[in-house]
């Protein structure tokens, strides 16, 4: 993991916080894509984390063994450890992890999913997730096991084909796991693959469906625009987290 520390640019701002207690940093948790392999790594999300920390968030980027070297088990894992450990970590920062954000990206998205309805059905002390981001999240394992999306990632993250009934393969799948969870920002842009946006519109229906609260983005740009903080439709689904947390 690598933790990104709160700027403070706003002169003024900082001369305010000397004259009356600060208000601690919200946690922004990232988790990077790939397709859970192992040749991605965290540093794909260092210019959401500096763009987040330039925002005033306190950040947390998160690395895990992928499972095309460690059984998916191990990757799981490793995401909520990592997130038990935030409630130390924001406290050395001078950050509140009870005002926390999951972000993650492509199959980081599915981790974020999980993670983060894994953390409100089995809270994890200190750490509070108002809202999870999910920006062109892999949602529907098992429509992208069925596709074959990315050479066939899904069997090889799980080390099978999916399985409805295996509820292991049913925790991991947005689309497929017991309703609930922290508000969602659904994000994907109209130029990536179009079975991502199917997926993307088809979760948030889903969450209205359950009357989970969730925001809906869809503009233009491609795969990585989203994670891009040049690009509007990264900026609306950081502004819609944001508001959330």
């Amino acid at each position: 993991m690598e933790v990104w520390r709160p700027a403070r640019a706003d002169p003024a701002a900082a001369a305010q916080d000397r004259a009356e207690p600060a208000v601690p940093a919200p946690v922004a948790i990232l988790i990077h894509g790939g397709y859970w392999r192992s040749r991605w790594a965290l540093d794909l999300m260092d210019p959401l984390a500096a763009d987040l920390a330039a925002r005033g968030w306190a950040v947390v980027n998160v690395e895990y063994r992928r499972p095309d070297r460690h059984p998916w088990a191990a990757t799981v894992g490793d995401v909520r450890a990592a997130l038990a450990a935030v409630p130390a970590l924001a406290d050395g920062v001078g950050a509140d992890a009870g005002r926390a954000a999951v972000f993650g990206h492509s199959a980081g998205g599915q981790l974020a999913v999980q993670a983060a309805g894994d953390a409100a059905r089995r809270p994890i002390a200190g750490l509070g997730i108002r809202a999870v981001a999910a920006l062109a999240g892999v949602l529907d394992l098992e429509a992208a096991w069925r596709l074959r999306l990315s050479d066939g990632a899904v069997a090889m993250a799980l080390g099978a084909p999916f399985d409805p009934a295996n509820p292991v393969h049913t925790a991991a799948s947005a689309m497929h796991r017991p309703p609930g969870g922290p508000p969602a920002v659904i994000a994907c842009g109209t130029g990536d693959d179009p079975h991502l946006v199917r997926m993307s519109r088809a979760f948030a229906r889903r969450c209205a469906e359950e009357g989970r609260p969730c925001e809906h983005i869809e503009a233009a740009g491609d795969h990585f625009d989203i994670i891009d903080p040049a690009h509007p439709l990264c900026a609306r689904a950081v502004d819609a987290a944001q508001a959330l947390v």
